[in-house]
């Protein structure tokens, strides 16, 4: 019994990660079949970003454990000037957007998350592993309460919390709307 249990959920992981890394490459190819037709599209420094829906993106029938995901709302943003990755869930929402109004267009156009990426494939995949892991565990995978900054942890100080809040975030959210 308990075997065929662990079975089935390494099975579905398996299946969700195969299905992440051919979506990715089906996004970041329409992403780059875009720039190619709007080579002005957005970046994340003007301003006035473009945010991308993965629904738009992906056809939802080639991804049968992923569909119900990528139907959920998750907004994308290619910036090639990035560093890094990131994910932002819902709950930062409440963080970065001050302004009421523009909490309520996150929270009711992107409301499984914002992923951002630069260039590369790897990060994608990455971020939006986390963003299937926030979805599917209904916002406690990425529960802040439950994770650590890695210095304090290493320093000995197991009170310090991680902080989803920096600078580029709340820049980010500002210039939206």
């Amino acid at each position: 019994m308990r075997a065929r249990f662990v079975y089935r959920i390494l099975n579905e992981d398996y299946a969700s990660y195969s299905e992440l890394k051919r979506l990715v490459d089906d996004v970041d190819n329409a992403f780059d079949r875009m720039w190619k037709k709007d080579p002005k599209m957005k970046f994340l420094d003007s301003g006035d970003q473009d945010i991308f829906l993965l629904s738009d993106l992906a056809k939802t029938d080639k991804y049968p454990v992923l569909k119900d995901f990528i139907k959920a709302g998750v907004g994308l943003v290619k910036d090639p000037q990035m560093k890094n990755g990131e994910y932002y869930g819902p709950e930062t929402y409440e963080k970065n957007v001050e302004d009421p109004e523009e909490r309520k267009f996150f929270y009711e156009n992107y409301p499984a998350g914002l992923v951002f990426w630069p260039v590369y494939r790897d990060e994608l995949l990455h971020e939006l592993q986390h963003a299937y892991d926030m979805w599917r565990s209904g916002g406690k995978a990425n529960d802040p309460r439950q994770k650590y900054d890695h210095k304090s942890a290493l320093s000995g100080d197991p009170n310090k919390h991680f902080n989803p809040d920096n600078k580029e975030t709340t820049k980010y959210f500002r210039n939206q709307r």
